[in-house]
């Protein structure tokens, strides 16, 4: 899905995206922005763009100039009425009605799990009605969640935040990418991380190194050393100690390098915890050692 919230600065004009929000709306007629309908966009001059960028923040969390994360927010047991209005909450609408006997229609990305939404009140003085209601606002910005009012519910108990799985991807970077260093860095400088690599984390020339994330999170990070005759798996670590994310960076190695390269030998060290694990990904003993062994798989 495309992100929803989008700040686009077009010639001299700045293009706005976002959800529906009525306090937004009110702020963008302040602004003298121009709604096109056919784009579903605001348009500013752009001498008020600081403007439009607090306002953005303040509303949604994000102007969406940069990459951010979805999630949903699971609501419990909320109950509200609103008076010749819909029933608002976090600037999105849940429930609409247009009349005391309409009945009530469900917000765009609303999922009604329990309770009730209907209309009510009387002819003149009509109300939208949520009642002990249990519900999901999906497509959340992620950001927003921030917010001082999502921050209070959260505190309070009647709202959970309910982030999307994220796609698993590995990324490959070589030796000299200064992202390397800037990633690495970190777990260099950790004491813990190096005592758990043997003391030391070592990069050369040549290395590629793999970074597998889980979405925009980082769970794990390994390098391969390659001579004219072998690779060496080096610097294996899972971030949160789940040694399925490092299994996973040593299958793509094994099927995206070291099966479609000309070497003959793939060389790897594993814990004797972790012998078992290696057996099992093809690997046999080649050095044993104190607390690390030497593995090898040969074409």
């Amino acid at each position: 899905m495309s992100q929803e919230i989008k700040l686009e600065i077009i010639d001299d004009k700045v293009k706005v995206s976002t959800p529906y929000n009525a306090d937004f709306v009110q702020k963008c007629r302040n602004f003298r922005g121009k709604f096109i309908k056919s784009e579903n966009a605001w348009y500013f001059d752009d001498s008020i763009i600081d403007y439009v960028r607090e306002a953005m923040i303040e509303f949604f969390g994000t102007t969406g100039e940069a990459p951010y994360e979805d999630c949903s927010l699971l609501i419990e047991n909320y109950t509200e009425s609103a008076g010749c209005r819909p029933v608002v909450l976090f600037g999105r609408t849940i429930a609409r009605a247009f009349g005391r006997d309409s009945g009530a229609k469900l917000g765009d990305d609303i999922i009604f799990v329990s309770g009730e939404y209907d209309s009510g009140g009387s002819v003149k003085n009509w109300a939208t009605c949520v009642t002990n209601a249990t519900f999901e606002i999906q497509n959340f910005p992620l950001p927003a969640t921030e917010l001082p009012d999502v921050q209070k519910a959260i505190e309070e108990g009647w709202c959970k935040i309910k982030r999307k799985p994220g796609k698993t991807v590995i990324k490959h970077l070589n030796w000299n990418d200064p992202l390397v260093y800037s990633i690495i860095g970190p777990y260099a400088m950790d004491r813990k991380v190096v005592r758990e690599l043997d003391n030391q984390i070592t990069t050369a020339e040549g290395m590629t190194w793999f970074f597998l994330y889980d979405g925009s999170e980082l769970k794990a990070f390994g390098s391969i050393e390659r001579t004219n005759v072998s690779m060496s798996i080096k610097n294996l670590y899972a971030i949160d100690g789940n040694k399925h994310n490092t299994v996973e960076i040593i299958k793509h190695i094994k099927t995206k390098c070291f099966n479609e390269s000309e070497v003959k030998k793939l060389y790897a060290y594993f814990t004797t915890e972790d012998l078992g694990l290696a057996k099992e990904l093809g690997f046999k003993q080649t050095t044993p050692g104190k607390n690390w062994h030497k593995m090898i798989i040969e074409k």
